[in-house]
Order: C-alpha cells, then sequence, then structure tokens
C-alpha cells in the first residue's frame, strides 16, 4: 500500500505491507458552487431565521460588516461584492456601508494584505474599519451567562446594522470556527478574550474539558460563551462560508446567527468528519502542506482532530514540516514546562499561545509521538516529541510489538478532518 504525505512543497512516500488491520482517513471532495453571487442573491431571498436583507436594511443609515483577517481563507473575492449590490439596493450606498476586520489580539492588516484578501474592487467600494484589542475604544454590551463581562469595540457595538460573516472549519476549542468569531473574540479586549479562553479549562485542575474540542458546539462551554456573546451584541443578518482547499466557494447560508453554524457545521462534517471502527494502536498522520503545517502552533490542530480515536499508549508519526519553526515567539516560553505548570499558568492568564502548548504537552505525554519536521531536535525533544527526519525510520521506531495484530490509521492530510471512533459515535453539531 502506498501513500503520499504533503512535507511543504514536497510529498513523502510511505510504503505499507498489505495484510494490515488498516483504516485509511481522508476528506470527501467538495464540489465548487457554480456562481457565488447567484447563491448569495438566492441565500438573502430566501435567508434561515431572518427576513429578507432587503427588509433588514428598511430605513437604516449605516451598515456594518465584520470580516475575518487574512488568517482565515474565506474567499470574500468572489462573494462579498454581491452582499454590497444587495445592500445598495436596499437602500444603503457603498458610501454607508463599512468593513469591520476582527482581528482579535493580532496586529491590523496592512494595506497590502488588505488589497490580497479583499480585491480591488471591495476596497474602491467601502472603507475598512481595524481593530485592535489593546488600544480600541471598548463598550460594555453585558455578561455572558458563563461569567465573562463583553466588552466589545464600540464600532461594532454601535452599529445600526450589524452583518457577522466567517467561514466554517474545525476549531480546537470552539468546535467550528466561523462568523460569530468576529464577536468573540474577533472584536473584544484583552480582558474579555482571556475570560473566554479560560472556558476550555476546568477552573480546580486546568485540565482541559473534555467537552471543548474539534466538532462540538453544542455543550462546549467555550462555542457558548461565544454563542452568548452574539445573544448580547444581537447582529442583524449573518454569513457563513465553507471553502474548497482550493479557495473555491462550497456552501453559503445567510439568516440567523443562531440557526446558520448548525447548518454549515452539519454540512461540513458530512465531507471531513470520519468514523473509525476500531481505536488506533498506531497511526501514521499527516499535517498537510503550505500554511497548515508552516509552524508547530499551525500543525497541532490536527493532533486534537484525530485524538479521539487513539489507544491509549498508541504510537502516532506525525508528519509536519514545520519549516517556520515553532510559530510566535511566546511558545517558546511554554516548552520547557511541564503539564501540571502549564495548567497552572492558564488558569491565570489563558491564552490560545499557552492552550496550544497545553495540547502539545497532554498528547506527547499520553503517546508516543514520533515527529518527521523540520524543526530542530532538541526543540522537538523539548516538547516531547521524539524527532526523525525520515517517515520510514519513524514508522520502524514506532512499531508495536505485533504489527500485524495492532490497528493501524492512516490519513496524509489530516487538517481539515476530524476523525470519531465509531463504537463511542457522539453528535458533533
Amino acid at each position: 500500500m502506498q501513500f503520499s504525505f504533503p512535507f511543504g512543497d514536497t510529498t513523502l512516500p510511505v510504503n505499507l505491507p498489505d495484510g494490515l488491520s488498516l483504516t485509511v482517513a481522508r476528506p470527501r471532495e467538495m464540489e465548487p458552487l457554480l456562481s457565488a453571487r447567484q447563491v448569495v442573491r438566492d441565500a438573502l431571498a430566501k435567508p434561515t431565521g431572518a427576513p429578507p436583507l432587503e427588509v433588514a436594511a428598511r430605513g437604516k443609515h449605516h451598515c456594518v460588516i465584520v470580516t475575518t483577517d487574512h488568517t482565515r481563507q474565506n474567499a470574500y473575492k468572489l462573494w462579498l461584492p454581491e452582499v454590497l449590490d444587495q445592500l445598495n439596493k436596499a437602500g444603503l450606498p457603498d458610501k454607508a456601508i463599512s468593513i469591520f476586520i476582527a482581528s482579535a489580539m493580532r496586529p491590523p492588516m496592512t494595506e497590502a494584505e488588505k488589497l490580497e484578501y479583499f480585491g480591488e474592487e471591495i476596497l474602491k467600494r467601502v472603507q475598512t474599519l481595524d481593530h485592535d484589542a489593546h488600544t480600541s475604544p471598548l463598550a460594555k454590551a453585558g455578561r455572558t451567562d458563563y461569567g465573562t463581562v463583553l466588552q466589545v469595540n464600540e464600532q461594532v457595538y454601535k452599529a445600526e446594522m450589524l452583518v457577522l460573516t466567517g467561514g466554517i472549519k474545525y476549531h480546537n476549542f470552539a468546535g467550528y470556527t466561523g462568523g460569530r468569531e468576529g464577536i468573540l473574540p474577533g472584536a473584544c479586549g484583552l480582558e474579555t478574550i482571556e475570560s473566554n479562553f479560560v472556558r476550555a479549562l476546568d477552573p480546580k485542575t486546568g485540565e482541559l474539558v473534555s467537552s471543548v474540542r474539534p466538532g462540538l458546539l453544542t455543550g462546549n462551554p467555550f462555542s457558548e460563551d461565544m454563542n452568548d456573546a452574539c445573544i448580547l451584541v444581537k447582529p442583524t443578518y449573518y454569513f457563513d462560508v465553507i471553502v474548497t482547499p482550493e479557495g473555491q466557494l462550497a456552501w453559503l447560508a445567510a439568516g440567523d446567527y443562531g440557526y446558520v453554524p448548525r447548518l454549515g457545521a452539519k454540512f461540513y462534517d458530512e465531507y471531513h468528519c470520519v468514523e473509525v471502527e476500531h481505536p488506533a494502536d498506531i497511526a501514521i498522520i499527516g499535517a498537510g502542506g503550505g500554511r497548515s503545517a508552516s509552524t508547530l502552533y499551525r500543525a497541532h490542530k490536527i493532533l486534537r482532530q484525530v485524538s479521539g480515536v487513539l489507544a491509549p499508549e498508541s504510537s502516532l508519526v506525525w508528519v509536519a514540516s514545520c519549516a517556520g519553526g515553532e510559530g510566535p515567539p511566546m511558545l517558546e516560553e511554554w516548552r520547557s514546562m511541564d503539564v501540571d505548570a502549564i495548567r497552572y499558568k492558564l488558569l491565570r492568564h489563558a491564552s490560545l499561545i499557552g492552550l496550544a502548548a497545553l495540547v502539545i504537552k497532554e498528547t506527547t505525554a499520553a503517546h508516543k509521538v514520533h515527529l518527521v519536521s523540520n524543526l530542530d531536535p532538541q526543540i522537538s525533544q523539548q516538547w516531547g516529541f521524539i524527532p526523525h527526519e525520515r517517515v520510514d525510520r519513524a514508522i520502524g521506531a514506532a512499531l508495536p510489538k505485533s504489527p500485524e495484530k495492532a490497528h493501524w490509521l492512516v490519513s496524509e492530510d489530516a487538517s481539515e478532518l476530524l476523525a470519531v471512533s465509531k463504537t463511542a459515535k457522539e453528535v458533533h453539531a
């Protein structure tokens, strides 16, 4: 059996013998929609759980459209111009429309990044507004059921008409990405963002809450805290999209922020959620090529997407190029800490960087993780990985005592995959 694992700009071949108890996990290919703009028109004519856009915009004088930044690939060039056209027809000219870029704690986008991300047509038509979690004026919008005090950007909170947009993929803690990220964390201040992040942890032990995981929206305190934020801000309209790996639109829905994410999660699961019949004694998992595995920080997300089907104390061969190193410089300070120290620190100052460190350390504590990457071997070892330069040697070192009796799992590119146990199947959306 022959496999090919993406590794930076190349691929690494893997040959496995026949006769193994082997599950191959691959997402199904999504078909791109033929006309993105027509899909937008249809969605606005018959939105889910909301009146038509023309009705929602009637009598309004200004509209703020919340978007993601360039860390999310949401194909705005293909479909957002049509939303602008429909707002024009509803009585709002371009000069009355603003795009608010919900960057959370990331630096505001440069003008060059905006041009590449949104395209010339959009930027010529409407102004863009930038968020800075450190300095932007904030308004207190209330308190969520989980106790998070919602301090949100004034331009979002005071918007006469507020449209949230985003794209759906799996998220390590929120279950799925999507337009609701545009409020929390996207448009909030630091204290609010940190308060949301701490929902991922058991307040007594600092352990990751079992229901805070990819593929779960309801019953997930991290996710539900974000939903509460939407309820407090009361967006007028909501868009979520799903984009193919090639950057084409595969799905779009508009309407109410309570309904649309569930529909999108269901669609995404149909193509990316794979049931595994037996827990894997040994797994060979690829983190994908290009951006998804460019750094350890980006690649680590795959670990949680497959951890639910790994047998206790199993071996994981993880193929992730990490050509850009660890990622954010702040990640380095967590590298030498053990699991207990990370939990202790996170309960006092929660951050996505720290949560990423906890995911990595918990994974390497529970499983023997053989990492094939470009990382410095000493850095890999500090994270708890067993470093290798070649996949065949990693597999050889990871083999169980009786490989022919073991259950194997192979996924050449798990960057958009969620592997779930067939024997303990759970509802994800």
